[in-house]
């Protein structure tokens, strides 16, 4: 069996959910302790608990899947999904909502980022739905 076998899709995909949590995590920890330090707390923290959502199901999801638990596909696939749409909410937003900000260059770096996770939960979501099962 090959590393790019088809049976071990979800094993990479969950190492890839790890990653991407870890990364996802401590970049919200930076915004939280650097960035929003001098905007309202309340808002700050609830808009982390939506955006802490992902990354704590795709390690739940991740562990559950390497140690070939039941439902661990399952869960990193839903996982993924969530992820997906935490991605794709500063698109959306920035796109339709405010046209105007477009052009700015405060959102170039968020809207990078967004895509570039867009395009990591993506990756995760088909590895994980493309898996096979033995």
């Amino acid at each position: 069996m090959s590393p790019l076998d088809a049976k071990t899709w979800g094993r990479w995909s969950a190492w890839l959910a790890l990653a991407y949590a870890a990364i996802v995590l401590l970049s919200e920890i930076y915004w939280l302790v650097v960035e929003a330090a001098f905007r309202d707390p309340w808002i700050s923290a609830s808009g982390l608990l939506v955006r802490a959502a992902a990354p704590t199901l795709l390690v739940w999801g991740a562990v559950r899947t390497v140690r070939r638990q039941s439902g661990g596909l399952r869960l990193l696939s839903a996982a993924w999904g969530v992820a997906l749409g935490v991605a794709l909410a500063p698109l959306l937003a920035f796109s339709s909502f405010a046209p105007s900000f477009a052009h700015d260059t405060y959102y170039v770096v968020p809207n990078a980022q967004a895509l570039l996770g867009l395009l990591v939960a993506v990756v995760g979501l088909a590895l994980t739905v493309l898996h096979k099962e033995k």
